[in-house]
């Protein structure tokens, strides 16, 4: 393996740690809106438990916006492979959609579902859902 694509990125990515500690040291107002590394690694420490519970949680989010995602997108995938008219229907109607930002279904989810599970969940799957299928 060539050391440059090591060696250079992780350099970079060091002198930003670094550059980033000093500037979220230097000044309050800085610490505020961005905490330093180490602090970010010190309350990560203090309540790990937390941050190993959330994690767990927005893990079960993503897989269940996985699952949902692909069992939709590879028999929509194979409709429109096997069928002119399928792909004349769908595939204008999955680009429309896919225009729609994120962001502005997320308080019609909310609204419809609740805080709950599913209103994360299928944001996450649509925003898989197309690129997916259209690649497929």
């Amino acid at each position: 393996m060539n050391k440059k694509k090591i060696l250079f990125p992780t350099l970079f990515f060091i002198s930003i740690i670094i550059v980033w500690e000093i500037l979220s040291s230097s000044s309050e107002s800085i610490r505020f809106v961005l905490p330093s590394p180490t602090l970010i690694m010190k309350v990560l420490w203090t309540k790990k438990e937390r941050f190993l519970f959330h994690s767990l949680v927005t893990l079960k989010e993503m897989a269940g916006g996985i699952l949902i995602a692909f069992s939709l997108s590879f028999p929509l995938a194979r409709i429109m492979y096997l069928s002119k008219t399928g792909r004349y229907i769908l595939q204008p109607l999955f680009l429309i959609i896919q225009c729609i930002p994120i962001f502005t279904l997320a308080p019609i989810m909310v609204i419809w579902f609740g805080w709950s599970y599913y209103s994360i969940v299928i944001p996450t799957a649509l925003m898989i859902f197309f690129p997916l299928t259209m690649n497929i």
